[in-house]
């Protein structure tokens, strides 16, 4: 649990991983070992720039018979990547994916739900959702809409 550090303030406890290496490079982890002592996944904190305290996280895993490998990074930017190390151009950056192969996306909702994707412009009303891409499982169509109204119907 934690502790009570006065009446109105309740402080949860927090670990810390310092690494007091100030060359640019330097990480900080925690890893799952397997019974041999084989890292099998954990999680990097990275320090890319010490003078101005910058740094990422990095997530690796590993597959059978094969190395870890790094399969998520959030960047000092805040982008995600997964199984990639390099953003993708600057106007779609913020979430990047990459393979060797066919890569895809899988939105699963329920049988009589809808899977979205919506843009906006804003964080209320209309602007939440003044362009839109909507598969409806329960009638089997797929509806494109811009400025917020219906456009297209397949």
């Amino acid at each position: 649990m934690g502790s009570f550090s006065d009446k109105n303030k309740f402080v949860l406890p927090r670990l810390f991983l310092q690494n007091k290496n100030t060359t640019s490079g330097a990480l900080s982890s925690v890893e799952c070992l397997d019974q041999g002592g084989q890292a099998v996944s954990g999680i990097k904190f990275h320090i890319t720039d010490h003078s101005n305290n910058e740094g990422f996280i990095s997530m690796f895993t590993r597959p059978s018979g094969g190395s870890t490998v790094e399969a998520i990074r959030i960047d000092s930017s805040g982008r995600v990547l997964i199984g990639a190390t390099t953003e993708g151009d600057s106007t779609a950056d913020d979430l990047t994916i990459a393979t060797s192969g066919t890569t895809g996306i899988t939105i699963r909702s329920g049988t009589s739900g809808e899977g979205n994707i919506f843009f906006s412009d804003g964080t209320s009303g209309a602007a939440e959702y003044a362009g839109t891409i909507q598969y409806s499982h329960a009638n089997d169509h797929m509806q494109f809409a811009t400025g917020g109204s219906e456009r297209m119907r397949i």
